[in-house]
């Protein structure tokens, strides 16, 4: 803990610091990128993603960036990939998990860079919701459009 003094008070602030194993070194070297412009580590989609998406890596996307819309969507915020990462994604989820998915155009950040989302429509919903929800903690598979009650039985939206 470290003691903060202000005004009239002083405030305890506490840190946490945490450690980490070297095999998670290879996949922050697949999936990130030094870029000088900015000095900093950027997220990218490794070419070999295709390798790598599975119904487990599907979840795990939706439970990080993902959201149910009210119109049976179920949408991926990948606002931070280009165009090009987003659609071998979408490639990648059709191709090993079956999951039709598109790419749409979010908005534009405030650098003017073109940000986009991955969308997987109604008609693939009851598909994913199978697909995933062995992988995705009950209380949130609200992501999928499936509502949690503790006292019942899971309930699907859609």
């Amino acid at each position: 803990s470290v003691s903060v003094k202000a005004k009239n008070k002083t405030y305890v602030n506490y840190r946490l610091k945490t450690s980490t194993l070297p095999v998670f070194n290879e996949y922050h070297a697949r999936f990130y990128t030094f870029n000088e412009k900015i000095n900093k580590y950027i997220k990218v989609v490794p070419d070999i993603i295709q390798d790598m998406i599975c119904p487990v890596v599907l979840a795990h996307f939706i439970i990080g960036d993902g959201s149910f819309s009210s119109d049976g969507r179920v949408r991926i915020f990948t606002n931070h990939y280009t165009y090009d990462e987003c659609a071998l994604l979408t490639k990648a989820i059709q191709k090993n998990c079956d999951i039709q998915c598109a790419v749409l155009f979010d908005r534009t950040s405030k650098n003017g860079e073109k940000q986009y989302i991955l969308t997987i429509g109604k008609t693939q919903l009851e598909k994913l919701q199978f697909l995933v929800k062995p992988y995705i903690h009950d209380t949130i598979l609200y992501r999928v459009g499936v509502l949690y009650n503790p006292f019942k039985c899971n309930i699907k939206l859609y």
